[in-house]
């Protein structure tokens, strides 16, 4: 099963959002507002015993970080705006809490002999992608630069199972509550 930790915003945040954004760009493959969350850690396809030693291990993990307040605020793009395979918007507030949760998700599986890729966590919710070719979003980031969602508080990790294909969804597969219970 492909598998990845993430925290969600909740329903206001997404609602606000999505009254920020303004038209639809058809080059890009829009990402359903239901399925928006905030990677922490991507696992990639994991066998279930080794899944479950992972539910196990982020289980400790979410408990060793308390609450964080959080943002959605501004875009970017990856790998640079004027070619660019995904749109996002950026994650403000307590992004230090949050890069510590990252690194003890991604702890969590490389203790397990997950294999992750070296990338710096870079906290962000992803809006689209493009969908084919690179596509130039500078016009994109330049109606969502100024944008500054409501705060938030973030109070559980999931672990959650990706399928994927033309009807791509994301469902829960374990969640836990952050903070000491």
């Amino acid at each position: 099963m492909r598998l990845f930790a993430a925290v969600d915003p909740p329903p206001e945040a997404v609602a606000h959002l999505v009254d920020a954004l303004d038209a639809r760009d058809e080059r890009l493959r829009w990402v359903r507002p239901d399925q928006w969350h905030i990677t922490t850690a991507f696992y990639g396809d994991v066998d279930p015993d080794t899944a479950a030693d992972l539910r196990e291990r982020l289980g400790r993990a979410a408990r060793r970080t308390p609450s964080l307040t959080l943002q959605l605020a501004g875009a970017g793009a990856f790998s640079r705006p004027r070619a660019a395979r995904v749109l996002w918007t950026g994650v403000d507030g307590d992004t230090e809490g949050l890069r510590r949760l990252a690194d003890r998700c991604r702890a969590a599986g490389g203790r397990i002999g997950i294999e992750l890729k070296a990338e710096r966590f870079r906290p962000h919710l992803t809006l689209a992608r493009s969908r084919r070719a690179p596509v130039d979003v500078t016009g994109n980031i330049a109606a969502l630069a100024s944008y500054v969602g409501p705060s938030w508080t973030a109070g559980s990790l999931r672990l959650v199972r990706s399928t994927l294909g033309s009807a791509a969804h994301h469902e829960t597969y374990d969640e836990w509550a952050l903070g000491p219970t």
